[in-house]
């Protein structure tokens, strides 16, 4: 499947399926990464949110809102399940992401910045390297592409 939709200097988006502009697109796509991360945090269940939201997502070079928009997919992923013992938070390397999900853009941007997040529920704690959190510099036409993945 694709998506096609044009973006503007002013940051809108306008969607050629439906001609409405917006300022942030938003896809879904349910497809299986066979991908574990083997580095991340390891954070009891009921401080999940609280430490993605102070901790984790400002290091990830986003605006506010798209952290806010990040944290509100992160809340819809976790729905209403029973909170687990622990959380496995993780970020997915970018050429994991760029390999199981490619993307294609026209012009191309000058930054694509991918951030996925990696949640998975554990019923004791384990020790996790620490992650490699990249540090992206924003110049020019920018891509973000946020996405949650959570087992």
């Amino acid at each position: 499947w694709y998506l096609l939709f044009a973006i503007f200097t002013t940051g809108l988006i306008k969607q050629n399926y439906s001609q409405k502009f917006r300022q942030v697109h938003y896809y879904y796509n349910h497809a299986s990464m066979p991908y574990t991360p083997k580095d991340g945090f390891v954070v009891e269940g009921k401080n999940a949110l609280p430490f993605i939201e102070n901790q984790l997502l400002p290091k990830l070079n986003l605006t506010d809102t798209e952290q806010e928009e990040l944290l509100y997919s992160i809340k819809v992923s976790l729905g209403q399940n029973s909170i687990p013992s622990f959380y496995q938070i993780s970020i997915i390397p970018k050429e994991i992401i760029d390999k199981e999900l490619p993307i294609n853009i026209s012009p191309k941007p000058e930054i694509v910045i991918r951030n996925f997040v990696y949640l998975k529920p554990l019923a004791e704690k384990v020790e996790l390297a620490p992650p490699n959190l990249p540090t992206i510099e924003r110049k020019g036409f920018t891509v973000i592409d946020n996405g949650v993945l959570a087992e």
